[in-house]
C-alpha cells in the first residue's frame, strides 16, 4: 500500500513517472504541482482570481503538509487555517522561497509516507495530504486559464 500512495503522491508534485501512465493527470511532463508552477512568475502567482492566488493556494497546500507532518511527529500544533490563505503579492525572491518550500515538504512528506509504518493514524494523514494537494493542483490549474 505504501508504494501506491508514494506513487500517487509523486505524481502530485513531480508528475508522470517514466513509464508515462498516469493515474489522474495529463501524461505529459511537469503536469504535477512543481511543474505546474515552475515557469510561472512572482507577479502571476500574486494575481487575484475569484478572491485567492496561485500563490495562496501553494501556501495553504505546504501549511497542511506541515501541519500533517507535525501530527505525524506526535506534535499537535495550534493550527489556524486562515494564516495559511494569508500571502500577499510575493517578488520573484519570495516566489522562489515558497517554491523551495513546498518542494522542501512535498519531500518530508514523501520521506515519511516510504519509511512510516501504515496504520489508521497515519493511512488518514497520508490520504488527507493526497486528497487535498490533488484538489489545489486542480484549482490551479484552473487558475492558470485566467492568467
Amino acid at each position: 500500500m505504501k508504494d501506491v500512495i508514494s506513487a500517487i503522491w509523486i505524481e502530485t508534485f513531480q508528475g508522470i513517472g517514466e513509464e508515462g501512465s498516469s493515474h489522474f493527470i495529463e501524461t505529459k511532463p511537469d503536469t504535477g504541482t512543481l511543474g505546474t508552477i515552475k515557469q510561472l512568475s512572482a507577479e502571476q502567482v500574486s494575481k487575484n482570481i475569484n478572491g485567492s492566488s496561485i500563490a495562496s493556494h501553494i501556501h495553504h497546500t505546504m501549511y497542511h503538509i506541515d501541519t500533517s507532518l507535525s501530527y505525524l511527529d506526535d506534535v499537535r500544533p495550534d493550527v489556524d487555517w486562515s494564516i495559511s490563505w494569508n500571502i500577499g503579492p510575493l517578488t520573484e525572491n519570495e516566489w522562489t522561497e515558497l517554491k523551495n518550500n513546498i518542494d522542501h515538504s512535498y519531500g518530508k512528506m514523501l520521506n515519511y509516507m516510504e519509511s512510516m509504518s501504515i496504520d489508521n493514524f497515519t493511512l488518514r494523514f497520508f490520504l488527507s495530504s493526497l486528497s487535498h494537494a490533488a484538489y489545489h493542483l486542480g484549482a490551479i490549474r484552473q487558475m492558470i486559464k485566467a492568467l
